[in-house]
């Protein structure tokens, strides 16, 4: 039974073109409009309209010093909250992004290309010359051009998925599964002495069991270490990090967590958007924007929904929920591709903005 003051709105939430949505005492979530029935529905059928509150979004109610960010098959919203009664009425205002000229892609691409090819020539010319160099800072300023090609190495990938995801058609095929936990386990045994020379905390919890879910490993392998890399790089010595998986009969949910400065609220609102940031190779926390980009496109492609939520001063954490899947007939476990990418550590590759340089010096790389 919805409250008079809510009756008496329920012409304007039935016209308004973005979500409303009404949580009762007992969890019982109302979508007051058509568009709000259509947007939570991960099958994509009209949901009903009383119905208890999906985990997804009971586990994502922003609080009152936090902001939370969904998307939901590539549209970015942000969800505000307001008590009435015993109620909570939920507002989700979409984030458009606006549009890239096709040109400005092709001429970061070109000139990515044609300052890390030499780049990467000359560190491999350098190499044997800093083995015997009298110089102790020798080592050293290796380190910084290696990791300076490794970064980018990384762009060029981001930049080529980016241009993929202009393209209308799938980038998963429905015979494309693979088991998630495994990769997580994987991702996470690789990192785990990375975070620990960071000086952080590094808890993962992967309960048992396979999940199966849409998509190849190679591109949940990136995404993890994209959030690996925004909690390592954000986050002070004797912080914490953690990789938590959790599922139930329907769906798996990917969670990394850390206890870094938090997201500044002003760009919250436009965290999953391209290109928003400002790169540069000499701000070793500088990217160009299209971390998260990548994260929401890669979800979204598995039929996913990936939440985001920040307190400043307390840390970020951001979880991607999965649909399960039964395993095709041609599905089999396959390895996942950890070892290296183009002759480059892949772990460092996508670590390569969060790192400090000592890691990509000539005898870490060996």
């Amino acid at each position: 039974m919805l409250s008079p003051l809510i009756a008496s709105c329920a012409q304007l939430f039935h016209t308004l073109s973005t979500p409303v949505v009404l949580i009762d005492g007992a969890q019982i979530v109302q979508y007051l409009n058509p568009v709000a029935q259509q947007t939570f529905s991960i099958s994509q059928e009209v949901l009903e309209l009383h119905r208890p509150l999906p985990p997804f979004l009971s586990e994502h109610l922003p609080g009152d010093t936090s902001s939370t960010y969904f998307t939901f098959y590539d549209i970015s919203y942000e969800m505000t909250c307001h008590a009435l009664d015993a109620a909570l009425l939920l507002f989700f205002y979409p984030k458009k992004e606006p549009p890239i000229p096709p040109q400005l892609l092709r001429s970061i691409q070109n000139n990515i290309q044609t300052v890390a090819a030499p780049l990467t020539y000359a560190a491999h010319l350098l190499a044997p010359v800093v083995e015997t160099a009298q110089d102790p800072k020798a080592n050293q300023y290796l380190g910084v051009l290696n990791q300076n090609c490794y970064r980018l190495n990384r762009i060029t990938h981001m930049l080529s998925v980016f241009e993929r995801s202009l393209d209308p058609t799938p980038l998963f095929s429905d015979a494309d599964q693979c088991d998630i936990g495994e990769v997580c386990c994987k991702v996470a045994e690789l990192v785990k002495s990375i975070i620990l020379q960071m000086q952080l905390h590094f808890t993962v919890e992967i309960p048992a069991g396979t999940y199966i879910v849409r998509g190849k490993s190679l591109y949940f392998e990136h995404m993890l270490y994209q959030l690996l890399s925004n909690a390592i790089k954000f986050t002070p010595a004797s912080g914490s990090i953690s990789l938590t998986v959790k599922a139930n009969s329907k769906r798996v949910y990917i969670s990394v967590q850390d206890t870094g400065e938090g997201i500044p609220k002003h760009i919250l609102n436009t965290v999953f958007h391209r290109f928003s940031e400002t790169f540069s190779l000499t701000d070793i926390n500088s990217g160009i924007g299209l971390g998260l980009f990548y994260v929401r496109y890669i979800v979204s492609q598995s039929n996913g929904i990936v939440a985001l939520t920040s307190k400043p001063g307390k840390g970020t954490n951001v979880t991607a929920t999965f649909p399960l899947e039964k395993p095709s007939p041609l599905f089999r476990t396959p390895s996942v591709a950890l070892e290296s990418s183009g002759g480059f550590s892949t772990a460092l590759v996508d670590l390569a903005d969060a790192l400090p340089p000592f890691f990509f010096s000539h005898s870490d790389l060996e």
